[in-house]
């Protein structure tokens, strides 16, 4: 009431403004982009996270590699990675356990969605190990599993990183997460993995053409999962969490996708075999775009 709708303040001794009439944010964002530069705090936030100090012009290569490999034909493999991966961890048996043992369980519906999509993602971006019978599909759904475990961790304590507000035994915490993950995320075990997505492999491959060290490619791994997959859990679970508080929306999205998979000759019957999701499906959906579109913007 006192400074009106846009303020600045000294916070933490920094100054930060704030823009609270949402009818100001379009003449802000058609600003030009140097006036409304994320670059500075970008890097500031990768060197104190993840220790990571990038090559001359890493912004610019990391945006270009992003542009060509997150869009049109290869985000289509992406994408169609991604379902082939989320198929198999909804279906499969758990891997520590031997058949005719499996029970139902029960958790949280934000853990659940956390762990699938998270899971799905992870194998989409960093490959899996090379086919060796069953023995290395196993393989790939525990090292996962564990991947998730130390992801959360790492999530939990990332802000107050950032804020340099963790107590010492949480300092400790946080370097050995560290650790873990440059070790599972080291350029000679990617490299070693199949079905490695060319996001990962090319931005790889380009620092270590720019000289940069492996526990520097590591580290810049490490910035990509936690970019690519510290928010998908999330919104997967806010939307379906939206969709089962309104049967009406539920009801639509059901009836859209039984609509398409008639329309290709893929209906689900009980017992049957698990239907393939396919790319092109995903482009049918103005229901669940529509779904996934109102979603983000209530909670991001």
């Amino acid at each position: 009431r006192r400074y009106g709708n846009i303020f600045t303040i000294l916070l933490g001794g920094k100054y930060v403004t704030f823009v609270t009439d949402p009818l100001s944010f379009d003449a802000i964002l058609k600003e030009n982009r140097s006036k409304l530069d994320f670059s500075n705090f970008a890097s500031q936030l990768v060197f104190k996270i993840f220790e990571f100090q990038g090559p001359k012009q890493y912004q610019k290569v990391l945006k270009s590699h992003s542009t060509k490999y997150l869009m049109g034909s290869s985000l289509a493999v992406m994408t169609q990675a991604m379902m082939d991966n989320l198929q198999v961890l909804l279906l499969e048996l758990d891997a520590d356990m031997k058949p005719g043992l499996q029970e139902w369980k029960q958790d949280g519906l934000l853990e659940h969605c956390y762990n699938i999509v998270f899971r799905a993602g992870y194998l989409a971006l960093f490959g899996s190990l090379p086919t060796n019978g069953k023995s290395g599909h196993i393989q790939d759904l525990l090292r996962s599993q564990k991947v998730f475990e130390e992801f959360r961790k790492f999530d939990r304590l990332f802000p107050r990183a950032f804020l340099s507000a963790l107590l010492p035994n949480e300092k400790q915490e946080m370097k050995r997460l560290r650790r873990f993950f440059w070790d599972i995320l080291a350029p000679q075990k990617i490299l070693e993995k199949d079905n490695v997505s060319p996001w990962i492999y090319f931005s790889q491959q380009q620092l270590a053409d720019s000289g940069v060290s492996d526990i520097g490619q590591s580290q810049n791994n490490l910035i990509l999962l936690w970019a690519s997959q510290g928010n998908t859990g999330i919104v997967s679970f806010w939307a379906l969490l939206f969709l089962l508080k309104n049967p009406e929306a539920l009801k639509a999205v059901r009836e859209e996708a039984e609509g398409i998979l008639r329309k290709m000759g893929k209906e689900r019957r009980p017992g049957g075999v698990p239907i393939q999701v396919e790319y092109s499906m995903l482009q049918q959906t103005p229901v669940l775009d529509s779904v996934m579109e109102e979603t983000l913007r209530l909670v991001v």
